[in-house]
């Protein structure tokens, strides 16, 4: 049957000449994070009136939430009988993620920052079964949810991430106890992970859930949508 199978895939963020360089995406890349990952340090620093806005503001028509929903029903659209899976790197991950929890599709994303705030601010339940599924690597502070406070890399490059959790299975390459790597915001690069782990590797991690992660753990999210 043509069109059985559909990959959609998302990229991650443009970071290595986001100051210097003329790539044609890096003006969009640098505000992308402060979407569906909206900081939580932020939040807690006004919130009053961030709380009130935090969904709204995520599913805003420019956003990057809303311009994946679009992309995912054209492809639904275009092939309504495939099986579609959504795959991405970095911030493009997460996006994945949310995509998979959101149409109820199997997802994989390489070395995402955390989403479960995210999703959670969403209102995305995760399904009773899930197919969403996080690979990374110790030494990536992004992954590992570490990069954030004001002087972090991430920080330093316009982009805070303050979340932990991540939704869904990890299959994680410990880097850091096989190879003696320290935590490094260049171990997040894909032009590293595809060779020196994904291919370096013999073996594939077993694949956990991390069900006891809780990010702001004295927030109340509104779970009836």
């Amino acid at each position: 049957m043509p069109n059985e199978n559909v990959i959609v895939a998302f990229k991650g963020t443009t970071v290595g000449r986001v100051v210097y360089g003329s790539f044609p995406t890096k003006i969009t890349d640098a505000t992308r994070p402060d979407s569906s990952l909206e900081e939580q340090r932020q939040a807690n620093d006004n919130l009053l009136s961030a709380v009130a806005v935090l969904r709204n503001d995520q599913i805003h028509s420019d956003r990057d939430y809303s311009t994946a929903l679009a992309i995912m029903r054209n492809f639904s659209t275009w092939y309504p009988n495939a099986s579609i899976w959504t795959v991405g790197h970095s911030v493009g991950g997460s996006l994945v993620s949310l995509m998979g929890l959101t149409f109820n599709i199997p997802s994989v994303s390489f070395e995402a920052p955390p989403q479960k705030l995210a999703a959670e601010r969403l209102g995305l339940a995760p399904p009773p079964r899930s197919t969403d599924f996080h690979i990374g690597n110790t030494a990536d502070p992004v992954f590992m949810g570490t990069c954030n406070g004001d002087f972090s890399s991430c920080s330093v490059a316009g982009c805070a991430f303050e979340s932990q959790c991540h939704t869904g299975k990890l299959c994680v390459y410990d880097t850091v106890q096989d190879q003696g790597w320290r935590r490094s915001i260049t171990n997040h690069r894909i032009n590293v992970v595809i060779p020196q782990v994904l291919e370096a590797y013999n073996s594939t991690p077993v694949r956990e859930a991390d069900d006891e992660c809780v990010d702001c753990f004295n927030w109340k999210f509104d779970e009836t949508r």
